[in-house]
């Protein structure tokens, strides 16, 4: 578990209910164990993940998520301590950062505070999920720009379903070497689709 980390998502949280009767089920994972705790931070060597919590309950026909302005400010501070230790910025949340990533019943509703966050502040790589397919953009970030992908689910009714990336990350004087290897499931068998490598801004 110390190396496992993930963020709830909509379906983790359909109604309000305690965390003991949800996400403290997931808490091995959620380090530290406590509820508040948003946004989480953890750091390994150059790396520092920071993990969001956009899970809301919202009303029937609805998938939104919400990080709101505590969330958003700590994201703030988190994303300018790391880059003051020249760190890789990692952030995960659960639905799309981009103000145009899922239809509107599925938006995140805050998208485009956060996008002036990671513009103001900063952070080389987004992952999320919620759409249940592949995607990849880039958005503007301080410095550089920051690059945003997410993966297809096991539902996802196309070939090259069932999906997972590998991150490699190389630090150099003055960027990050990026590599992203997509494995996806396609006739039987799980393999490597495609390889991305990008370079960032190590301010």
């Amino acid at each position: 578990p110390e190396l496992v980390r993930l963020v709830p998502g909509n379906h983790d949280r359909y109604i309000d209910a305690p965390w003991a009767d949800t996400l403290d089920a997931w808490s091995a994972y959620l380090e530290p164990r406590t509820e508040n705790a948003w946004p989480r931070v953890w750091e390994h060597e150059d790396l520092c993940v920071i993990g969001l919590d956009c899970a809301v309950p919202s009303r029937p026909f609805m998938a939104t998520g919400t990080l709101g302005a505590p969330q958003l400010e700590g994201l703030r501070v988190a994303l300018r301590t790391a880059r003051e230790r020249r760190q890789f910025r990692l952030v995960m949340l659960h639905h799309s950062p981009l103000p145009w990533g899922h239809r509107w019943r599925k938006r995140l509703t805050d998208a485009h505070a956060l996008l002036a966050i990671i513009d103001a502040e900063g952070a080389e790589l987004i992952v999320h999920g919620h759409g249940h397919q592949e995607a990849q953009a880039a958005v503007p970030a301080r410095d550089s720009e920051c690059h945003v992908f997410s993966v297809p689910s096991a539902s996802y009714a196309v070939d090259g379903r069932a999906g997972w990336n590998l991150i490699r990350v190389d630090a150099q004087d003055a960027q990050w070497s990026i590599e992203i290897e997509a494995r996806r499931w396609s006739s039987g068998t799980m393999h490597t689709a495609w390889t991305r490598c990008l370079t960032t801004s190590r301010a």
